[in-house]
């Protein structure tokens, strides 16, 4: 849930809806699993010849921003008593280092080198959480 969502022209309202009934199906199919909600990361945008147009802290689309659904991933998974990774704010990811964790040509999915860095901040928290 999030990028696509948001760069399709979903709604945050719609966003909300289909992220609020997905937890409850499968809360209520499996009880007793611990369910983790993660925020979408930092993106940007590009033009056919790779030249930098906007990224997830400009383009709006709906008036919305990207940072707007990673909040409402935030806010949905508290008021399902949640743990949500900030995969945004925390993986280290961000507009001036992307040239290291994307591709020249692609904002979207990470390299090699970025997966790795939002592996590590999942790592991270999930231990935190998790490790009794």
């Amino acid at each position: 849930y999030g990028t696509n969502d948001f760069d399709g022209g979903v709604s945050i309202d719609e966003f909300k809806g289909a992220l609020t009934e997905s937890i409850e199906s499968i809360s209520k199919a499996y009880p007793n699993i611990n369910i983790v909600v993660c925020t979408p990361i930092y993106r940007y945008w590009t033009n056919e010849n790779g030249q930098y147009l906007s990224d997830s802290e400009t383009k709006t689309v709906k008036s919305k921003k990207l940072t707007d659904f990673a909040s409402a991933v935030k806010d949905i998974a508290q008021q399902y008593g949640l743990f949500v990774i900030d995969n945004y704010n925390n993986s280290g990811i961000n507009s001036i280092n992307k040239s290291e964790y994307f591709s020249e040509t692609d904002g979207t999915h990470p390299n090699a080198k970025g997966r790795y860095k939002i592996a590590q901040n999942m790592a991270k928290e999930l231990y935190s959480k998790f490790n009794n």
